[in-house]
């Protein structure tokens, strides 16, 4: 576990004298008996069988210090010991028999650095009722509460429960570990998809991103997110669609998800994978936090992909209007308005949405309008990109992201944490990075336990990978 201590030592230092007097008493406790014949200092592996089916799945393998005193223990306990190699597995019998195999074949050589693996068909078999149980549990609830917002969100919550289960069909298992280096912790995810899935083939679509569109951002001194690199989804790119398309179902019950979807899927048949953008969050305010944003998007047909911008949000405008927007309670206004504004030459396109206020209480209302309360998105599309840019003022952010996305105006600059941020995800050949300084979130007296959070994607030898790292 030296790894897992440095990097707790690297959020609050010295932290990690915590584990080496915590584990073993935890280990302990977990599996009912008393580990002191066990060295603890030595590799220890535990499997875990699914809890439902065994009154205690958990198996230890450790090496002992005293085989005699380790079995004395455990039979105390009711468990038994299995011994091999100079390695003993302690269990109950039942489990025993079901994971030996695995312990001294597959376990018995310990890795560099801790980690854990997740067979997510075993859990699914054991846990399956139970979520879609607690899922209808909740979209009973939130109708109860708030009617047809309700019914939106159980219909989402069942979108969601679909694409994680048919995820999990398709992956062998999911493998989590820890690291520390250079004042970040790290926290890895691997997935090892079946051969032949849409799992599959979405890791095999991940490619090093060189962070082309970074250049083309415009100068921006506040923001305090970024994420750039490559999105490229392979086969998994129609069901990607798909959710979408049920999720506007849900958000808008008014809406045609399938038209939606197909609309979507036109607009993606112009993108050439390549994505940048810059955000920044106020959140002075809980009620009414305030969000903008500048994105990019590499484009092989900038006129098509207008074109599916504005058929969608001309369909989801009329929809909103029949059946309203209303997100959690939330209610919205919307309109969109094609060339609301030209700008060297490029026709920028507007989308609108206010909150609707009337149906808070007093004191709500009084919040949400002493907020700005209107979001606007503007949309060009040109050369071969396409802009976004949210915000409450108007022409100036779209001006300068359409200078800068075409070489005549000042472009964004990385530098501190976010510029080490992209140059450690190049460094691991990640498709996609996403970055957040934390730190311009919060007040300065708000103590934080790390600065920066960022979030990598992609793939390595087949396997599809994420890491989230933490530093100060």
């Amino acid at each position: 576990m030296e790894g897992l201590a440095k990097a707790i030592d690297n959020i609050r230092p010295g932290a990690s004298a915590m584990i080496a007097a915590g584990v073993p008493m935890a280990l302990g406790q977990a599996l009912g008996m008393d580990l002191s014949a066990a060295d603890l200092e030595a590799p220890i592996a535990a499997i875990v069988l699914s809890p439902k089916n065994y009154e205690k799945p958990l198996a230890l393998l450790v090496s002992p210090r005293d085989t005699s005193a380790l079995e004395a223990a455990a039979k105390a306990a009711g468990l038994e010991v299995i011994s091999k190699n100079g390695l003993a597995l302690v269990g109950a019998a039942n489990v025993l028999e079901v994971v030996s195999k695995t312990a001294f074949e597959s376990l018995a050589r310990p890795p560099s650095s801790m980690k854990a693996r997740v067979y997510p068909e075993a859990l699914m078999k054991s846990y399956k009722d139970d979520v879609h149980t607690a899922i209808e549990e909740m979209g009973s609830l939130m109708s109860e509460q708030q009617g047809a917002t309700g019914t939106g969100f159980r219909t989402l919550m069942l979108a969601y429960e679909e694409m994680i289960m048919a995820i999990g069909e398709q992956t062998e298992f999911v493998e989590l570990g820890i690291g520390a280096s250079d004042g970040a912790s790290d926290l890895f995810f691997r997935m090892r998809p079946r051969s032949g899935t849409t799992m599959a083939s979405l890791a095999a679509a991940q490619v090093a991103s060189t962070h082309d569109l970074l250049g083309k951002l415009p100068a921006d001194s506040t923001s305090s997110i970024l994420f750039s690199g490559d999105l490229r989804a392979g086969k998994a790119r129609q069901p990607m669609i798909d959710f979408w398309g049920k999720m506007m179902k849900a958000i808008m019950p008014a809406a045609d998800g399938d038209e939606l979807a197909k609309m979507m899927g036109s607009w993606f048949a112009s993108f050439d994978g390549n994505a940048a953008g810059t955000m920044v969050m106020d959140m002075s305010n809980p009620l009414a936090p305030k969000f903008g944003a500048t994105y990019l998007w590499g484009s092989t047909d900038a006129l098509a992909m207008r074109k599916g911008w504005r058929d969608m949000m001309t369909l989801m405008v009329a929809r909103a209007k029949e059946g309203s927007v209303n997100i959690m309670g939330m209610k919205f206004d919307v309109e969109f308005e094609e060339k609301a504004q030209t700008v060297d030459g490029v026709e920028v396109d507007r989308y609108r949405s206010k909150m609707i206020v009337d149906h808070l209480s007093a004191d709500a209302q009084q919040a949400m309008v002493a907020a700005q309360t209107t979001q606007d998105m503007h949309m060009a599309a040109f050369d071969n990109v396409a802009v976004m840019v949210m915000s409450n003022e108007s022409e100036a952010p779209v001006s300068d992201a359409i200078a800068a996305a075409r070489g005549k105006g000042p472009s964004y600059k990385l530098s501190g944490a976010l510029l080490a941020a992209i140059e450690r995800s190049k460094s691991l050949k990640e498709s996609m990075v996403f970055a957040m300084d934390v730190s311009a979130l919060v007040p300065p007296e708000v103590p934080m336990p790390f600065k920066l959070f960022t979030m990598g994607f992609g793939q390595d030898a087949g396997d599809l990978t994420m890491r989230m790292s933490v530093r100060q």
